[in-house]
């Protein structure tokens, strides 16, 4: 399951949330079952210490059966928001959520990778260190440029922030072939002078 060369990108020691609690339990249920995983989008900027609200947790997982993770989740307290009978459809068309009982926000949003862009986040995932957790999130060389195409104010904040926060890590000259790629090289610029 481990990677042989993981980049740790950040470590912190703090009270954990309920957030937090969420993410390392359900990502052990991943792990318990060797499935490769990686949190994108607003939580990895949470972990990141941005202070800001979330209804979901997204992972991005490689294919696999969803059913054992279905199994294998409930016996850890969760429970899925999709119907049974569509488990396998949702998961392969678009997304499944799991909730830990009783609270039903948060919640964990599961992906299938498909794209291009996913298997590469997932190959080149990083580690962040909470307390004595380990948990992978995207690539900043990434993540960044892709939060900048969604474009959303909320995201707009999220890629500043996780380049404020990564900068002396961030791989240069991948970040600025994501920029290309995503066609946000102006949007980057304007966003990280101001």
């Amino acid at each position: 399951m481990n990677d042989l060369k993981e980049r740790i990108i950040f470590s912190t020691s703090r009270e954990l949330t309920f957030y937090d609690e969420l993410a390392i339990k359900f990502s052990r249920v991943l792990e318990k079952l060797n499935v490769k995983y990686v949190i994108v989008a607003g939580f990895a900027a949470i972990l990141l210490g941005r202070l800001r609200e979330t209804e979901d947790i997204d992972f991005i997982i490689e294919p696999t059966d969803i059913r054992k993770i279905y199994k294998e989740a409930r016996k850890e307290g969760f429970e899925a928001l999709t119907p049974i009978s569509s488990l396998e459809l949702d998961f392969n068309e678009a997304r499944v959520r799991f909730y830990l009982k009783p609270h039903i926000i948060p919640n964990i949003e599961v992906k299938k990778a498909k794209s291009i862009y996913d298997f590469y986040t997932l190959k080149n995932r990083v580690v962040v260190l909470l307390n004595e957790y380990k948990l992978y999130i995207a690539p900043p060389e990434i993540q960044i440029p892709y939060k900048l195409w969604l474009g959303s104010l909320k995201d707009l904040e999220d890629a500043k922030y996780t380049y404020m926060m990564l900068k002396e890590k961030i791989n240069a000259q991948e970040l600025s072939r994501f920029l290309k790629e995503f066609n946000v090289e102006e949007l980057f610029r304007r966003i990280i002078e101001t």
